[in-house]
């Protein structure tokens, strides 16, 4: 048995059912009765739909739609629950992050065949997005662990790996319980907050920019010399110091940037964006705003476009020194404070 919209669009062969009709007890008998659900999963869907109202009250939705065989016959239909999250940010071990608008996890719950017995399971976890901002969709990225998008948005199969979320759907699919379906829709969340650099995700955030990020910047030896001067500018207050393994360090803090804004000349600044990235400051904005087509369906209405927004402002606040000319900077200051700890201890 497979089921039938992760590759393929949902309109072009199949109608979904309900979603805009209010979930409850009679419309699941209605259901039962037009043999459109499983007598047998009555029961777990009632008791999935008030755990979700309970959870995410108004960021959850309950469809149905049929299986087929391989050879294309439809065979019974299967619930399948989904979950928005509205905005959120994912990080990794490395400090990366990046701001997801709009993701939606579907989970897809089947009767599967096992050892004689008719077991509910969780068949797999796709997602999909109802906004992308403009690094995202030239950087082809919906989530660190879905594929790349197609030309039209729709659900792709998350891969999950062997984390905990794994282990607890393998549990439901042992032996199915609300109370363990309910840590499962916890730990969804958390999967989804985190990029695991560890198990090789299919888009790593790192990598999310747009056409205008700043390759590394390349200065002549004037311009370092003028660098260094800068270093010979700053007064002690404008600093602190840190000692890391026996050495002074300069702490890399909002006062250390407030003190290099003042001093360094706005051509070796740049503009700060999503993850790290710096981009150069006289390059217009991204153009690539276009909305994209998509294809999937949330409380009844299809959703065909999807909204993209733009990543970089003319704040003020994301106007810093570049990381290459602030790193220059420090590097000169941390040796001056070398040579002067080193000339202490000779004398």
């Amino acid at each position: 048995m497979r089921t039938m919209f992760t590759n393929d669009s949902l309109y072009d062969r199949y109608t979904q059912i309900n979603t805009k009709n209010t979930i409850n007890e009679e419309w699941i008998e209605e259901q039962v009765g037009a043999r459109k659900i499983y007598a047998k999963s009555a029961y777990l869907i009632s008791e999935v739909s008030q755990l979700l109202s309970t959870l995410h009250p108004d960021n959850w939705d309950l469809q149905i739609y049929p299986t087929t065989n391989d050879e294309g016959n439809r065979l019974k239909y299967f619930p399948f629950f989904i979950i928005k999250y509205d905005d959120f940010i994912i990080t990794n071990s490395k400090n990366h992050s990046n701001r997801i608008k709009d993701l939606y996890i579907g989970i897809p719950i089947i009767l599967s065949e096992q050892s004689n017995m008719r077991k509910h399971r969780i068949d797999y976890i796709c997602g999909t997005r109802g906004i992308l901002s403009d690094a995202e969709k030239t950087s082809s990225y919906l989530h660190s662990h879905l594929g790349s998008p197609d030309s039209i948005i729709k659900w792709k199969t998350f891969c999950t790996g062997s984390d905990s979320l794994s282990a607890t759907k393998m549990m439901l699919d042992t032996e199915w319980s609300i109370e363990v379906f309910e840590l499962f829709v916890h730990q969804l969340f958390e999967f989804a907050k985190w990029e695991s650099t560890e198990g090789g995700p299919y888009r790593y955030i790192k990598n999310i920019s747009i056409k205008t990020k700043r390759s590394n910047i390349y200065l002549s030896a004037i311009e370092v010399h003028e660098l260094y001067d800068i270093t010979r500018s700053l007064y002690a207050n404008d600093f602190d110091i840190v000692i890391e393994d026996g050495r002074y360090c300069i702490d890399d803090n909002d006062k250390f940037d407030t003190a290099l804004k003042k001093l360094v000349p706005t051509k070796y600044w740049s503009r700060r964006g999503i993850n790290g990235n710096h981009y150069v400051i006289e390059h217009p904005q991204s153009e690539d705003t276009n909305p994209m087509n998509a294809s999937f369906v949330w409380k009844g209405e299809e959703v065909s476009q999807i909204e993209i927004y733009k990543t970089l402002t003319d704040r003020e606040e994301d106007k810093v020194v570049d990381p290459v000319v602030k790193n220059i900077i420090i590097n000169r200051l941390e040796a001056l404070l070398a040579e002067k700890k080193e000339l202490r201890n000779g004398n």
